[in-house]
């Protein structure tokens, strides 16, 4: 049993994970780049290099979209517009016995009124 389980890490670590880098986006937008470059300079056909600029497209339509949903832009600009928005959020974060306590006080005078 273990035996074959190691036969079968290692075939997928010879032939299918190669392939899987391959066919992650960043080295498909690689990949797509070579070839216009190759078709432009060598082959000059115009039929692939629409296709090749429409697969690179959707490509980084694609990125654009992940990114969107990712939500990191938000990330982005608040680390660029406000860099001690961090640094304020932990503070915050930190002295929550304060802010009770304050809370308290203000419970307690309402209850004088």
């Amino acid at each position: 049993m273990e035996r074959s389980y190691k036969l079968k890490m290692f075939l997928w670590d010879q032939f299918l994970r190669p392939f899987n880098s391959l066919t992650e986006l960043h080295q498909l937008k690689s990949v797509l780049l070579a070839l216009t470059i190759v078709d432009i300079l060598i082959i000059r056909s115009l039929l692939l290099l629409w296709i090749f600029i429409s697969c690179f497209a959707l490509i980084i339509i694609f990125d654009i979209y992940k990114y969107w949903k990712s939500g990191e832009y938000v990330y982005n600009y608040r680390k660029y517009k406000y860099p001690m928005y961090k640094k304020a959020i932990n503070e915050i974060k930190k002295k929550p016995k304060d802010l009770n306590r304050l809370n308290e006080l203000n419970n307690d005078e309402e209850k004088i009124f």
